[in-house]
């Protein structure tokens, strides 16, 4: 279901995109709005969605568990999520960039420089706190942590690294361009969609055995008490 979602906004995306190049008159229809690299688009407003609910799934997950390690997922996913809606690194890169007045780097503008400062500064900020979630859980929960770490390395790759390619590109092919905003957009959708259904599995198999360990414990509190001889 949630698979299905992505692929249908990027099919949307891809579509639009060659309708507003092949037929350029179509583009009274408003195809910003339907497309993965504009700000306030249908697209961007459902990534917030399925990391909103990552964010609750694997604060469920802490809270049925008690294991770090979900808990500082959950705080990782907010703040991506607090960031993407509130332009954080945009304009505190934008901030940085007119403050500091960074050279352009190998086709890197200054805002670039800027953002990729900012998103330093929060991994640093982060870190810790992941690192206290790992030590902090057992040794299975700190399993389910290390995928979420490999999802987590899957968007920062599609988030950052393609995004500068991307950015350092784009002057030179539409071709490319077009193609490197499918691959990034996409790519960190489809990254988001597989950590919101990690999130819910984890939080099922919780629930589960939640549910599984009650009725027992409801069932021992009112056998009687054994009769003496």
């Amino acid at each position: 279901m949630v698979f299905g979602l992505n692929i249908f906004f990027i099919s949307i995306h891809v579509s639009t995109v060659f309708l507003a190049h092949e037929i350029p008159g179509i583009s009274w229809i408003g195809n910003d709005v339907l497309r993965l690299d504009r700000d306030r688009s249908v697209a961007e407003f459902f990534n917030y969605l399925q990391t909103f609910v990552t964010v609750m799934l694997l604060g469920r997950a802490f809270v049925l568990s008690r294991q770090g390690v979900y808990l500082a997922w959950s705080l990782i996913f907010a703040f991506i999520v607090l960031d993407d809606a509130m332009l954080v690194h945009e304009r505190v890169g934008g901030f940085l960039a007119a403050k500091l007045a960074f050279p352009t780097l190998s086709g890197l503008r200054p805002l670039d420089i800027g953002e990729l400062m900012v998103w330093a500064a929060a991994a640093a900020l982060l870190l810790p706190l992941l690192v206290w979630g790992f030590r902090s859980s057992t040794r299975q929960a700190a399993g389910y942590g290390a995928l979420l770490t490999l999802i987590f390395a899957v968007l920062v790759f599609f988030g950052l690294a393609v995004d500068m390619i991307h950015i350092i590109v784009a002057p030179w092919s539409r071709l490319a361009d077009a193609a490197l905003a499918i691959a990034e957009d996409g790519g960190e959708m489809l990254a988001l969609a597989l950590a919101c259904s990690c999130a819910l599995l984890l939080h099922r198999r919780l629930s589960t055995r939640t549910e599984t360990i009650a009725p027992d414990t409801i069932h021992h509190d009112r056998d009687p008490a054994p009769q003496p001889d």
